[in-house]
């Protein structure tokens, strides 16, 4: 009776069957990878639920509606940032970034812009090697024209800084990349970031047997140069690097009043202060063009008040000496007194000529 049935209903079960086989295999995505993220090893069934969970967030970031990317965006970092993502081993991350790191590839290389910064947002939180390599790649304008993306993946580099599992080495290439590509930078607000960036470098919280010191000292060095170029730029008549200057003199101050190591101190002076003293000529080579608009007219005082006082500490910790600073520059600026600027300049605008800082 069986064997006749069967021989009756023939290939509509058979379909039947291998169609409820095949619902059994796709099984749904979890909802977190909670279950595998703290494993120091994975079975091909662990790196199937895996890419189970990545295909179908991935596959929200490739749809047309923007308003569920945030959603996915969190779904795919919740296991790898915040405090669950303290306990993701690196074994799980690496497998993760593996599935992951081309789907956000295709992204920022052919999707919208909004799909490109979301996908940039989401590599600076894997923690890996690899999504450092990833980032790196769209830096410049020669490899990424849109300047929104530019910044973010800027940006998406500095939480990278402080972890753990990404390689000392290969934050020290990046950090030299950013150097080379920051000198260079057309955009005021990429330029901003990126130097922010570096100023995570310099003042990075790893262990000092996970790089801290080689970080910071390849920060240092990039930011001199990247703060000398825009200096030199603002002397040319870019007043916008005005933007990038000022908010970069707060960044500086922190380095300095946050730093315990003389050594270190001893070098972030030696590198920073004489570029600092090459401002006062910039501001003064851009006179009419800086006292004729208030915006830019404040933030050339504060700027250079901001500078002068970085200058005057960090010159006290190299040489000894014990001066003291109270510029009121951006008052001077608004009330159009060049002389005041003029004294400042010839204090303090030549230290790259001047033994311990060059000559």
């Amino acid at each position: 009776m069986t064997h006749r049935l069967l021989n009756r209903l023939g290939a509509p079960l058979l379909v039947a069957m291998i169609a409820a086989n095949s619902a059994v295999e796709a099984a749904p995505a979890p909802k977190n990878l909670s279950s595998v993220s703290k494993k120091t090893s994975l079975t091909e069934d662990d790196s199937a639920v895996i890419d189970a969970f990545v295909a179908v967030h991935t596959d929200t970031l490739t749809g047309a509606d923007a308003s569920k990317y945030v959603r996915a965006r969190q779904k795919l970092l919740a296991d790898v940032t915040g405090p669950s993502g303290t306990r993701a081993t690196p074994m799980f991350r690496e497998t993760y970034a593996e599935a992951l790191l081309p789907h956000l590839q295709s992204l920022i290389a052919d999707g919208s812009e909004t799909q490109a910064i979301t996908a940039a947002q989401i590599a600076g939180g894997l923690g890996t090697d690899t999504a450092v390599t990833l980032l790196s790649r769209r830096l410049s304008p020669a490899q990424e024209p849109r300047v929104s993306v530019r910044l973010w993946t800027s940006a998406a580099l500095q939480p990278l800084v402080n972890q753990p599992n990404v390689s000392a080495s290969r934050l020290t290439r990046v950090i030299q990349d950013l150097e080379r590509i920051g000198v260079e930078e057309p955009e005021w607000a990429v330029l901003r970031q990126q130097l922010g960036t570096l100023a995570a470098a310099i003042s990075n919280t790893r262990r000092e047997d996970a790089g801290r010191a080689d970080i910071a000292e390849a920060g240092r060095s990039a930011q001199a140069a990247v703060l000398a170029a825009a200096i030199n730029r603002l002397k040319g008549g870019d007043i916008a690097m005005l933007q990038v200057i000022e908010p970069q003199m707060q960044h500086v101050q922190q380095q300095f009043l946050d730093q315990d190591d003389s050594a270190a101190l001893s070098a972030l002076a030696t590198t920073t202060a004489p570029v600092l003293g090459t401002l006062y000529g910039a501001i003064l080579d851009q006179w009419p063009a800086i006292t004729a608009d208030e915006r830019s007219a404040t933030l050339a005082g504060r700027a250079l008040d901001q500078g002068e006082v970085m200058i005057v500490l960090m010159d006290n910790h190299v040489t000894g000496a014990s001066n003291s600073a109270s510029p009121a520059y951006e008052k001077a600026i608004q009330d159009g007194q060049r002389p005041t600027l003029e004294a400042g300049q010839r204090r303090w605008g030549t230290l790259a000529e001047t033994a311990p800082y060059g000559g």
